[in-house]
């Protein structure tokens, strides 16, 4: 048999139990810093990684940490190593060779219930009518500056087009001498909330200091995407329908296009109003492959390509991973939509579109 004949079998066989590169897309990535409400009782796989592939999403609810007030120890803050993740997935009897580990340790914040908040001066406004503001510079640097530095590497913006509104209870923390400290920011995981989060430590030398989860509102100035005339939903976006404008806009609101080319041809998920920001969640790739759809796969490896058919689990828009079954049989596999009824699927590991799911 020759040595191309036998890559060719090697990749049929791929084909044939395609539910193996299934799993070699399953992954677990651990998150650099999560938060767990007060009174938690055990920490879940769930809430401090994202679990990519169906083998991970299985895991969501495997305990990682049984006990969290005996792992905090009367702090406000616990670590999880990878090492506690890996001797849970054990116990579990987890299948860890199909699953990629990945990520350092997490820090879990303990969210506490905020401080009653002082009674407000009669001439100060409430909240709901404050707006984010630009960074004071003046006098000795503080700890709110330095969060303010950090938000700003975050976000990628210059600190001068950066405008924030923190919480009054997080006022004293803020204002404490950054001199002779080391002030550590890290974002923390918030859900859909419209708010940042983000988690700062206090470090003197090696010795953690202070530890605090702050709120904030925050706007950024940029070269944002906005509609000159009302974008029917469903409908295609034209280059003449929006332009680049400058403007302070809110960064935690969705993902704000930056130039005519990120829209034209997309198409509208809701009715965007004149004057909006378009945002990425705004905009939705036409569909190419449809559920249930006969498509075309092609395999490959190395310098072999193999075509079968196949029937796509999933729609799928150019570029998307999918979830395909080969035509009469009952194993699916992940490929990569090309265009229409097209569909990638690469044997070589480091190019595999489960990996990209």
């Amino acid at each position: 048999m020759t040595h191309l004949a036998r890559i060719l079998l090697l990749v049929a066989a791929c084909l044939a139990g395609a539910g193996g590169v299934l799993a070699q897309g399953a992954a677990i990535v651990l998150r650099g810093a999560a938060t767990v409400p007060a009174g938690t009782q055990a920490v879940s796989l769930g809430v401090i990684a994202d679990l990519q592939g169906e083998a991970a999403q299985r895991l969501a609810d495997l305990v990682v940490v049984p006990d969290v007030k005996s792992a905090a120890r009367g702090r406000a803050f616990f670590e999880v190593a990878p090492d506690d993740v890996r001797r849970a997935l054990r116990n579990a009897g987890a299948p860890t060779a199909r699953l990629a580990l990945r990520g350092s340790t997490v820090l879990i914040r303990i969210d506490q219930p905020p401080a009653p908040a002082a009674p407000a001066a009669k001439t100060s406004p409430p909240r709901a009518e404050r707006r984010p503001v630009p960074i004071d510079r003046s006098g000795p640097p503080t700890v709110r500056l330095r969060v303010a530095e950090g938000l700003a590497r975050l976000l990628k913006v210059e600190l001068d087009a950066l405008r924030v509104l923190f919480d009054d209870a997080d006022g004293e923390f803020l204002s404490a001498p950054e001199i002779g400290r080391r002030v550590v920011v890290e974002p923390v995981t918030s859900g859909s909330s419209p708010r940042l989060m983000l988690d700062v430590r206090v470090w003197t030398g090696d010795r953690l200091e202070a530890a605090r989860t702050v709120r904030v509102d925050a706007e950024v100035r940029g070269r944002v995407l906005v509609a000159q005339r009302e974008i029917a939903r469903k409908s295609e976006v034209e280059a003449s329908a929006v332009a680049v404008e400058e403007r302070w806009y809110t960064p935690t609101s969705g993902r704000a296009l930056e130039s005519v080319g990120d829209a034209q041809g997309l198409l509208a998920r809701t009715r965007i109003a004149p004057g909006s920001i378009v945002r990425a969640d705004h905009l939705e790739a036409p569909v190419v492959v449809r559920r249930g759809e006969l498509v075309t796969v092609r395999a490959l490896a190395g310098g072999v390509e193999v075509k079968a058919s196949a029937r796509a689990r999933q729609p799928g828009a150019r570029g998307e991973v999918i979830e395909c079954v080969v035509e009469g049989g009952k194993k699916t596999f992940l490929a990569r939509v090309e265009g229409p009824g097209l569909v990638v699927m690469s044997l070589n590991t480091a190019e595999n579109p489960g990996d990209r799911r």
